[in-house]
């Protein structure tokens, strides 16, 4: 892997993994890195671009979103089904509507990180959706209307929609997503409703 040497450059990243086999094939299968054995028996792994690492046993999780690392690539909703079967789990979808298109993950030991979608990767399909001109999602069921209220909590708020009819329904998202959405009373949105779930699109 040919490298561009540079201070200040990440370079290097050590993840927690007690079935290292696991871990590696995880990473493998989701992101397509190279994993390599060194002669001191560990195993490494290459990111395919300029970034290496390895994992280590002996260390807990890294459970908690403190420093949080995020991995680049082409298609967010592809990779999130890569992750949940391949033992990951999904934490925090990606978010309609969003300028950004990332979400975060737990690996099979647990360990929180992201993923971005990067533009110029992800080619015609994310300028589509960057321009609004489509909205892709799974979800059939999806009411517009205009926020009559958001009721913020400690970690999460209550967003209100009143849409066509009078009728008013709630969705409880993180206040992380109404700060990054900067959804406030009075904005058009677009509720997904899947099973007992409304999820907000703006």
């Amino acid at each position: 892997m040919d490298v561009t040497n540079a201070n200040g450059k990440v370079c290097y990243i050590q993840i927690p993994a007690e079935d290292v086999a696991r871990a590696a094939e995880f990473y493998r299968t989701a992101f397509g890195w190279t994993i390599r054995s060194r002669t001191d028996g560990s195993t490494a792994f290459d990111d395919g671009v300029e970034v290496s690492g390895a994992f280590v046993r002996g260390r807990p999780a890294a459970r908690e979103a403190g420093l949080l690392v995020y991995v680049m690539v082409a298609d967010a909703e592809a990779t999130l089904r890569k992750i949940a079967a391949n033992g990951g789990a999904v934490v925090e979808p990606i978010h309609p509507g969003a300028s950004d298109i990332v979400a975060r993950f737990r690996d099979p030991h647990g360990n929180l990180m992201g993923i971005y979608q990067e533009k110029a990767l992800a080619g015609e399909r994310s300028r589509r959706v960057e321009e609004g001109r489509i909205m892709e999602l799974s979800a059939r069921n999806q009411l517009r209307g205009k926020i009559s209220a958001v009721k913020r909590g400690t970690v999460v708020a209550e967003v209100a929609i009143q849409i066509e009819g009078g009728q008013t329904i709630v969705s409880t998202i993180s206040l992380a997503s109404v700060d990054r959405m900067k959804l406030q009373e009075g904005d058009a949105v677009t509720a997904f409703i899947k099973a007992s779930e409304v999820i907000v699109g703006k």
